[in-house]
């Protein structure tokens, strides 16, 4: 018994000491879109300089979100061709609610820069969807940085970062991207305040100016509370 009950007590620091760990993390999550110039100047600097700063994923809650300025081009919104000032605004109003009309996240999506944009969302959806969140993360360096966001290098940067091509393949052709693109549309139409633009980036909560961005490492950094990993400066 005594044995038993200092084994329970190990349990119970040990779990003890893993929530502190989740909850002293720095929340780091951004909504952006593919082919965006300046979410790959994000995704290229600052952000990949504090992934891969030595220790600093282990101190971080990473999120991403790709959908950024689309939107599902509904009937009391739709024009016949992209509109950020209206219909972006008016399907973010209307669908960026509690109970949103049943049609907000399904039918024809709008993106920014075209087609290819919406497919690059939906490729990087899935990468987000089928794989941890650093492998996720590399692929989507690996796919917009190093490849222009090609559908081609599916295969090349799953093999760079660990991730399933065939599986991102199926995905993003089929079922499972059309419902990882509407999840990632929820999540950024009910930002509060609406995304005025991309990237769209929030360090605990709070948005982090454009002109900030390429110093992420110091900011992330500065937010912890633990102990200092080797990677910050």
């Amino acid at each position: 018994p005594h044995h038993a009950n200092m084994l329970k007590a190990l349990v119970a620091v040990l779990a003890l000491c893993a929530l502190v760990s989740a909850q002293d993390k720095v929340s780091l999550v951004w909504y952006g879109e593919a082919y965006c110039p300046y979410c790959q100047e994000f995704l290229g600097g600052g952000l990949n300089k504090t992934i891969e700063a030595a220790g600093v994923w282990d101190i971080l809650d990473y999120k991403y979100y790709p959908w950024g300025n689309a939107y599902y081009n509904v009937s009391a919104c739709g024009r016949p061709t992209y509109d950020k000032t209206y219909s972006m605004v008016c399907w973010l109003t209307r669908c960026g609610v509690a109970s949103p009309p049943a049609d907000c996240f399904e039918g024809t999506i709008l993106c920014q820069h075209g087609p290819g944009e919406c497919i690059g969302n939906t490729i990087e959806a899935c990468a987000n969807a089928l794989s941890t969140p650093l492998v996720a993360a590399r692929f989507n360096y690996c796919f917009e940085i190093q490849n222009g966001a090609n559908p081609n290098s599916i295969r090349a940067c799953a093999l760079a970062s660990g991730a399933d091509a065939n599986a991102l393949t199926t995905c993003y052709t089929g079922p499972k991207g059309v419902a990882a693109n509407a999840a990632n549309a929820r999540a950024t139409a009910i930002l509060t305040p609406q995304h005025l633009g991309t990237p769209w980036v929030l360090l605990n909560g709070k948005q982090i100016d454009v002109s900030e961005l390429d110093d992420m490492l110091r900011l992330v950094c500065k937010a912890y509370t633990g102990p200092k990993p080797a990677g910050c400066p």
